[in-house]
């Protein structure tokens, strides 16, 4: 129990890393917040920026800047820890004064360090209510990017 005590007390509150896929579209740059709720519970939240091009005609055609945000939880026993939460992200046209906004579950794992200064690493299922059913990897109506899953790596601090 004084060991938990101790790393509890020591567990970092913030995440910076890369994500490839997933909710930030072809790769984004994210920022997470952590709450301590208990010794097996973390409440996350993240903001990212990221970019993302458009499907069209068996081609690559636009360009998207993606803004994600979450509101995950995360629970597990020292650093392995299983994520669920649901978030959203804005895409921007970078071409047209148009946007999409998409809402998602979010279904993940992540190693979470027990100190500051160390890697953090995340995988996550996302599956927008706006996926496309056809290729699964594109927004409806305007074949945004959007893989459904997402890894990303960084450091706790």
């Amino acid at each position: 129990m004084a060991q938990d005590i101790k790393f509890f007390n020591q567990r970092p509150i913030k995440n910076i890393f890369v994500g490839i896929g997933g909710d930030g579209g072809i790769g984004s740059i994210n920022q997470e917040k952590l709450r301590l709720m208990s010794f097996d519970l973390l409440m996350i939240q993240k903001i990212g920026l990221g970019y993302s091009k458009q499907w069209y005609n068996d081609s690559v055609y636009g360009n998207f800047i993606s803004i994600p945000a979450n509101l995950t939880f995360a629970i597990g026993k020292r650093n392995h820890m299983f994520e669920v939460g649901v978030g959203s992200t804005i895409f921007l046209n970078l071409k047209d004064p148009t946007y999409q906004v998409c809402l998602y579950p979010i279904f993940g794992y992540r190693i979470q360090p027990l100190k500051s200064k160390k890697v953090f690493f995340r995988m996550c299922i996302i599956i927008p209510t706006t996926l496309s059913s056809e290729s699964y990897f594109t927004i409806k109506n305007t074949n945004t990017i959007f893989t459904p899953v997402s890894i990303g790596i960084g450091r706790s601090f």
